[in-house]
């Protein structure tokens, strides 16, 4: 039940939603067929409360800007593939087989990423980073739900985001691009993208990061996400990651976290 008309005498309030939100974006799912996968139209709809009208305007907002900036090309670029070795995640899988994406954020020099790249490519290497994590998760939920015949709100699901900020530097804070663009990035996912992540962990949180984190964090508190908070206990940090299997995403060799 992956794409087209949802049957069933008495349909989940999700079902009535996507349905709905189908009757709104005809040309979109026309133009772009991973609109016609239920599964990826609940997430979008998770990232609005489950309101059709706002979906739609978020999801026609999205196309524009994603074709506007060539979100989803370039993938492949030398100079892509190189920002995302240097800064971008780690990815794996959890027991259930779900992704899990992992950022350490100590070691990462943002400030010359962002002389290195530009303010508007490192936007963009972010953005396009992003995609890809959605392209992650969306070839997941069409897997997991190739059997499903009834769509709630747990039908589609979203990534695991474990945030590590041992050895963030206070230097990276003395910038105030590195400020500007965080809120920037941090935007960017919450207004152009779907439901992505259900639930981000941040560990070894420190103090430098506590002070960049109050910036973030009310762009950050959507209806979808929980967030939880660890020092730097290293056996309640081993429970946590000891189900879980890292690898990259690009361009590094496979290894376990």
């Amino acid at each position: 039940m992956d794409s087209g008309k949802i049957s069933g005498n008495y349909p989940t309030t999700e079902e009535i939603a996507i349905q709905s939100l189908r009757g709104l974006i005809p040309d979109i799912i026309s133009n772009n067929e991973r609109f016609n996968s239920n599964f990826y139209l609940l997430q979008w709809l998770k990232a609005q409360d489950l309101n059709p009208e706002k979906t739609e305007t978020m999801i026609r907002n999205s196309v524009q800007w994603r074709q506007d900036n060539q979100i989803e090309s370039g993938w492949k670029d030398e100079t892509f593939l190189e920002f995302s070795e240097k800064y971008g995640f780690v990815c794996g899988v959890d027991k259930d087989r779900c992704p899990v994406v992992f950022f350490q954020l100590g070691g990462k020099d943002f400030r010359k990423g962002i002389s290195t790249y530009g303010k508007k490519g490192w936007v963009l290497y972010w953005a396009k980073h992003y995609a890809q994590v959605e392209d992650l998760i969306f070839t997941h939920n069409k897997d997991k739900n190739d059997d499903t015949h009834r769509i709630n709100y747990d039908s589609s699901k979203e990534i695991t985001l474990i945030v590590d900020s041992k050895g963030f530097s206070a230097f990276q804070l003395t910038s105030l691009d590195v400020l500007r663009l965080g809120v920037v990035n941090a935007t960017n996912i919450t207004h152009y993208f779907p439901a992505l992540v259900s639930l981000t962990i941040f560990v070894n949180m420190n103090t430098v990061f506590k002070g960049a984190f109050k910036v973030l964090k009310p762009i950050l508190e959507v209806p979808y996400l929980t967030m939880e908070f660890y020092g730097s206990d290293e056996v309640l940090n081993r429970r946590i990651f000891k189900n879980l299997q890292i690898v990259r995403v690009t361009g590094a060799a496979k290894g376990d976290f």
